[in-house]
């Protein structure tokens, strides 16, 4: 989600994202097409100051506050991720959910929101980890989804894998996520970082702590898209934590 807010403003909506597998309500939410668990969530801006997850069922008790922020224009030096407990969040089928949020500062900023859901948790299968490195060129486009090419460095011996982690830095990305082929539900992803050394994501990105991201064939990788925080063309450094498995 991204929206340019203006000054103090309390709890407005933020805008969905143009998403090619989520569907947005007339009332600029999305909708679902089954139930939800929230597993993550992160809200990033430079002067945002409160910001909650908004959904009729919630309602039953009092709409979650979605605390801590990140409060900086980038996702800067230090992760800072919403974890609530597993099962403790769930957005129901077909209703409207959305992140509102609160904003100071001295006029109009970006914040960006990033909400991490899944209809199950699938654990990563056993086997040994490894990690490989890849790349994507990009044309960013300021709070759009860019569809890339994932560039593996090395070639993958012919199999099956599953990803169970992701890694990406990229400049002037705020998320990045998988596009595996043939899957046109679900695209797992994780915070961009900004420079090398600038901060290693939460652990529970890496290494199956959010479950299976997806399997791929060795001859049809997946592609990544990345969402802008700046335009302009980049080029991003992505490791994928895999499993072989067929």
């Amino acid at each position: 989600m991204f929206a340019s807010v203006a000054q103090n403003v309390t709890l407005i909506n933020l805008t969905p994202v143009n998403d090619a597998i989520v569907t947005q309500s007339a009332n600029a939410r999305f909708i679902f097409p089954m139930d939800y668990q929230v597993i993550a969530a992160q809200v990033v801006g430079n002067a945002v100051l409160r910001a909650r997850l908004n959904a009729p069922s919630f309602r039953n008790i009092a709409l979650p506050e979605l605390s801590p922020l990140r409060v900086i224009a980038q996702q800067g030096a230090n992760p800072v991720l919403v974890d609530p407990p597993p099962g403790s969040l769930k957005v129901m089928r077909n209703e409207e959910v959305g992140i509102d949020v609160s904003h100071a500062g001295v006029g109009a900023d970006n914040v960006f929101a990033g909400l991490w859901v899944t209809p199950q948790f699938m654990p990563a299968p056993p086997g040994p980890v490894f990690s490989v490195v890849a790349s994507v060129t990009s044309t960013l486009i300021v709070g759009q989804w860019v569809l890339g090419n994932l560039v593996f460095e090395q070639t993958l011996p012919v199999g099956r894998y599953t990803v169970i982690g992701m890694h990406v830095q990229c400049n002037d990305g705020i998320f990045a996520r998988l596009a595996f082929p043939g899957n046109a539900q679900f695209r797992p992803g994780v915070p961009c970082i900004e420079a090398l050394g600038s901060y290693i994501n939460p652990p529970v990105f890496r290494y199956g702590g959010h479950g299976t991201f997806g399997t791929f064939d060795s001859t049809a990788g997946p592609n990544i898209e990345i969402l802008g925080l700046a335009a302009g063309a980049e080029t991003a450094s992505v490791v994928l934590d895999l499993i072989k498995v067929g």
